[in-house]
């Protein structure tokens, strides 16, 4: 005579969006698998604490080490009504807002994920992949009478008159660091001390070379991750 043995499969299926997670346990000779649905859409909204200058159009970036504001929109709920459980590499971060702010974590990129509930009932979750970028210094020339101009000096730059001054914005470096910048300028291989390091005039010589390589070393004082680096050619001309 046989022995049969049975396995009961029970499905809980909670109803809770259009993402879903499972969850299994095992209980002598029952399985349990429990299924969660969101019942509503939630997006994230990424904010960068960092700087652009106001001319620029594009949006500031973040970076390691400065604010984050992350804000989670509902999609056909009323915000207020839901509470919100954020984590950051997996870690759970303090806050039950919509809204959070937090330091970007050092490296590449970083995970953040927000689970939505209803009167503490699952309702949706959402996580991204966020990117980080580095700080970067980009050069324009300033005009006495247009002040700085909005293209950027790429690598070379013509001094056609006597003098011409250029202005370094460093573009994505925290918002609250500023005092905290220092820079270091160098033609061909000189340094060249300047009372504002975001500027540099330039003044022809009486014997002047053909071509200069001029270079900038940005740094911040605290911040080690706040650093940035370019160069460009000044050419001379007749």
């Amino acid at each position: 005579m046989s022995t049969r043995f049975f396995t009961i499969l029970i499905l809980c299926l909670f109803f809770t969006g259009q993402s879903a997670e499972a969850q299994s346990s095992n209980f002598g000779s029952v399985n349990v698998v429990q299924t969660r649905v969101a019942l509503g859409e939630v997006e994230i909204i990424i904010e960068a604490d960092t700087y652009i200058p106001s001319f620029y159009r594009g949006r500031a970036e973040p970076t390691s080490g400065n604010s984050v504001r992350a804000t989670a929109i509902p999609l056909e709920a009323d915000p207020s009504s839901l509470t919100y459980r954020w984590r950051v590499n997996g870690q759970p971060i303090s806050g039950d807002g919509q809204t959070i702010t937090f330091p970007a974590p050092i490296g590449d990129n970083f995970t953040l994920e927000v689970t939505v509930l209803k009167n503490g009932t699952f309702w949706s979750e959402k996580g991204e992949s966020i990117a980080l970028s580095t700080p970067e210094v980009l050069f324009y020339e300033e005009n006495a009478l247009r002040g700085i101009g909005t293209i950027a000096i790429k690598n070379d730059f013509s001094l056609i008159g006597a003098e011409a001054s250029v202005t370094a914005e460093p573009f994505f470096v925290g918002n609250g660091s500023q005092n905290n910048l220092r820079g270091n300028w160098k033609i061909d291989d000189t340094a060249i001390t300047t009372t504002d390091w975001r500027k540099l005039t330039f003044i022809r010589p009486e014997e002047p070379n053909a071509k200069y390589l001029v270079e900038l070393n940005i740094f911040n004082r605290v911040n080690l991750n706040e650093q940035a680096s370019n160069s460009f050619n000044l050419h001379l001309e007749i």
